[in-house]
């Protein structure tokens, strides 16, 4: 009987041993498969890079979920979805793939802040929001036009448009947008690129220029690129 109640408990304790091992195996598989998926991020420097601060206040939301996301026969039918006035829309700018719709929109930071929205769809024959970015800005100039300017880059010199969810490669160029407070903005330079549109607009009672980049062709971090033209 004492042998048996051993042995019992031997097989009970085989059992248990079984099921730890292959429940760390599961989880080595899983932490692997994780740095698989995040190692281009990591290769690139997306969780490191350190961020800029500038005069603007920017924040943004993506998701890569196609064909989860909501799709849109027009624009039309998407600016309902995402109560966008078209009065408020300032510009869009696209490409076969993209398109970019900038609404300038009340600021509830402050009653001194501007705010400008850029709501970024994909387009395959219907629309789907990808995502969207928005930059608060005013008449402060604490930290300088060039650094600001880096900042405004680095929306989108990382994630999600290059290195986590690859936004650029869906598209097939990368869009880039920011505010410049003045227009010195028309003399710059990125990286051997120039601004392909300039917008100017009026926040009160100051006007700014939308600057805008169909397909920013640098990879370098924001914080290295060169910048000509710059006062």
């Amino acid at each position: 009987m004492v042998k048996k109640a051993i042995d019992k408990q031997q097989l009970v304790l085989r059992a248990l041993i079984g099921a730890a091992i292959a429940a760390g195996a599961v989880v080595v598989f899983a932490v692997t498969m994780l740095l698989v998926f995040l190692m281009p991020s990591i290769l690139n420097g997306a969780f490191f890079e350190k961020h800029i601060q500038g005069d603007h206040f920017t924040g943004g939301s993506y998701a890569r979920g196609i064909p989860a996301n909501p799709r849109f026969d027009s624009l039309e039918e998407a600016y309902k979805e995402y109560d966008i006035e078209k009065t408020s829309i300032v510009h869009i700018f696209s490409n076969e793939n993209y398109m970019v719709v900038l609404v300038q929109e009340t600021s509830s930071f402050n009653g001194e802040s501007c705010q400008i929205k850029g709501y970024e769809f994909y387009y395959d024959g219907t629309y789907s929001l990808m995502g969207d970015t928005t930059l608060l800005f005013s008449d402060s100039n604490e930290y300088g036009n060039e650094v600001t300017l880096r900042q405004d880059l680095q929306n989108f010199l990382g994630m999600p448009h290059l290195s986590f969810l690859r936004l650029a490669e869906l598209y097939g160029a990368l869009p880039a947008w920011g505010v410049a407070d003045g227009d010195w903005i028309y003399d710059i330079v990125i990286d051997g690129q120039s601004i392909d549109e300039i917008v100017p607009l009026e926040c009160h009672g100051k006007v700014y220029y939308l600057w805008i980049i169909l397909d920013l062709q640098t990879r370098n971090r924001a914080a290295e690129v060169l910048i000509t033209g710059i006062n």
